[in-house]
């Protein structure tokens, strides 16, 4: 019956997905189509018989929904004759609507099985009485079990269809955007010209024109990058262009794109690395060239070369002013070169429908160029593993090569500490966004010599929560929150007391007062950088040295991290892969207390009290 609630269940998402558009099938396998949809032929009317009917009705139609669709496309007859898309649209309307009756016995006739399941539990007190469950626990088990049967098909849906998902079209109120690109529309001599009208050289007049007409780069794309870095990516794109046997005409040969990423990386350091990581992992197996834009914004004001060193071999762009999303649709886009990319955005300020980027897979498809723009890491079948404890791992051996400017790497000798493989690394999440960010204005205020009062403060603070929710999400919000009130100090004493009165540690925080607690509970063994005043934790002398303690973290033993904190993450990811956090492999007694007995109500007895460590 579940087999039976499955397939139903994605017919009936593949007949929503496809509607409005013909099958595609090889015609000349095709089956006439049923009469009538899960028809009991043997006469069974019981509801094993019917349930097994209705399956096999639903698979035979789906199949002929197909067929008749692709056959309906493909005569001859109907190519001749005028009213061919309209012979096709009725008959597949017709094949969909039969499939969707169908699907919809088969699921009234699950529901029914399950339906008569609980009742039969509920009828048998003896059951009932010698279980350890009682009544509203078990149809709450049953029911849930049913949801969890349904998110499967729905990812699995998405795992297999996101594309239509993520590439989604423009609404209807929107703005019509200026025509950039036609194919046809000029010779490809003067296709330079869309790019950049004031090249003088001959050699980059032909590289615009070739990364145009020949790589499939969108106008937007190419406009944002300058003549130095087009020259780059045509290298790249040169040397690894592909020449395979033209299959009309084996004597000579066609030279075939090995494709593009755009990676577009945003928010905090943390995530900009993490994500660029997952990228590179991609592209070099996939064998793109990679090219990333890393733009400043309020979430980090920091160029990319002010942080890493220019002899990193990567194309960077730091300005790409995009109108908003999606730039870059498949259907009516006003470039002719979005039909050849495939763009992604898991940002949820611009994309409210994105899928969730812990759904997402790329698999080991390399025929078309790939935008992603994300902040979080994208799995994909060159990726190997998600986890930071692998050293091994591409993405994490990539990320231990990334070269440091020449200015962090002066401060990281003059900072860490001679002992930091000795010691235990900490690192201290507990700032709300909302406090952050309320942090960072008081800091405007002094530094503008104004009168910053607590209302001010407060008011600023109401807008900001306003301006989180909408671009990280009511839920996303509330959910880092929740862990960063998780991961304070009070989550790390006992733990760090647990490792021995001698030991040491460098502590790396967002908050002053973290520090400063901790170097009061145990003086002399801590070792922290000393901020001073860099500025706003944004700007870039305060993420040079934000840089640094990652760094430094990464040389430890050992590292006591904070969950949900892709800092911690990036840490581990840079060093050895040993690493506890806070608030899953340890919290404080308080935390524990409140968090236990929160689906107590499913069982006859309370779900034991964790100890703390």
């Amino acid at each position: 019956r579940i087999r039976l609630l499955w397939a139903a269940t994605r017919v009936l998402s593949m007949n929503a997905r496809d509607s409005g558009a013909p099958g595609r099938a090889d015609v000349t396998g095709a089956r006439p189509c049923l009469a009538t949809n899960g028809t009991a032929a043997n006469g069974n009317t019981g509801l094993h018989g019917a349930s097994e009917n209705h399956y096999a009705g639903v698979m035979r139609n789906r199949d002929c929904t197909a067929s008749s669709a692709a056959g309906a496309q493909a005569s001859p007859l109907h190519k001749q004759q005028g009213g061919a898309e309209d012979a096709a649209a009725t008959v597949a309307a017709s094949a969909r609507a039969h499939l969707e009756a169908g699907a919809k016995v088969a699921i009234k006739a699950a529901c029914v099985w399950l339906n008569t399941c609980v009742n039969t539990i509920r009828a048998d007190s003896k059951v009932l009485r010698a279980s350890r469950f009682n009544a509203p626990a078990l149809t709450a088990l049953i029911f849930f079990f049913i949801l969890i049967m349904q998110v499967i098909v729905m990812r699995r849906t998405a795992l297999m269809h996101g594309r239509a998902s993520l590439a989604l079209a423009p609404p209807d109120d929107a703005e019509p955007q200026a025509v950039l690109f036609r194919r046809g529309a000029q010779s490809e001599a003067d296709a330079w010209r869309i790019i950049d009208p004031a090249a003088i050289l001959r050699r980059d007049r032909e590289c615009a024109t070739a990364l145009l007409t020949e790589h499939n780069v969108p106008v937007l794309l190419l406009r944002a990058m300058t003549q130095e870095q087009r020259s780059k990516l045509c290298e790249e794109l040169e040397l690894r262009t592909l020449y395979i046997p033209d299959p009309h005409n084996k004597t000579q040969v066609v030279a075939t794109s090995p494709g593009i990423l755009f990676a577009h990386v945003d928010f905090g350091l943390g995530n900009r690395l993490r994500a660029l990581s997952s990228l590179v992992a991609l592209a070099s197996g996939s064998s793109r060239v990679l090219v990333v834009i890393w733009e400043r914004n309020a979430h980090l004001n920091a160029s990319f070369y002010e942080l890493f060193h220019r002899d990193n071999d990567l194309v960077v762009l730091e300005q790409f002013d995009a109108p908003p999303w999606p730039w870059c649709p498949e259907h009516n886009a006003p470039d002719d070169n979005c039909r050849h990319i495939t763009a992604i955005n898991l940002i949820f300020r611009e994309n409210p429908r994105r899928v969730h980027p812990s759904k997402l897979y790329i698999g080991n498809s390399v025929e078309r160029n790939l935008y992603i723009k994300t902040a979080y890491f994208v799995n994909s079948g060159f990726a190997l593993t998600t986890k930071p404890s692998v050293p091994q791992a591409p993405v994490n051996v990539w990320l231990r090569r990334l070269m440091l400017a020449p200015r962090i790497q002066r401060i990281a000798l003059a900072r860490i500490p001679e002992d930091i493989s000795e010691r235990l690394g900490v690192h201290v999440r507990s700032l709300t966004i909302e406090q952050e960010r309320a942090s960072e204005h008081e800091l405007a205020i002094n530094s503008d010599s104004a009168a910053g009062d607590g209302g001010e403060v407060s008011t600023f603070v109401q807008q900001q929560t306003l301006e989180a929710e909408s671009e990280y999400g009511k839920m996303n919000l509330a959910l880092t929150n929740s862990w960063r009130n998780r991961t304070g100090v009070d989550a790390f004493v006992a733990q760090m007391r647990a490792e021995g009165e001698l030991q040491k540690f460098y502590v790396a925080s967002d908050s002053s007062e973290s520090v400063r607690r901790l170097s009061e509970l145990f003086p002399g063994r801590i070792a922290a950088q000393a901020r001073g005043s860099c500025g706003r934790p944004r700007d870039a002398p305060c993420v040079a040295l934000a840089l640094v303690d990652l760094l430094a973290l990464s040389q430890t033993k050992r590292l006591l991290g904070s969950h949900y904190s892709s800092f911690s993450e990036v840490a581990a990811r840079l060093g050895s892969g040993d690493m506890l956090l806070a608030g899953r492999d340890f919290t404080s007694s308080a935390v524990t207390a409140q968090t236990c007995p929160r689906f107590a109500f499913l069982f006859s007895r309370r779900c034991p009290r964790i100890p703390s460590p």
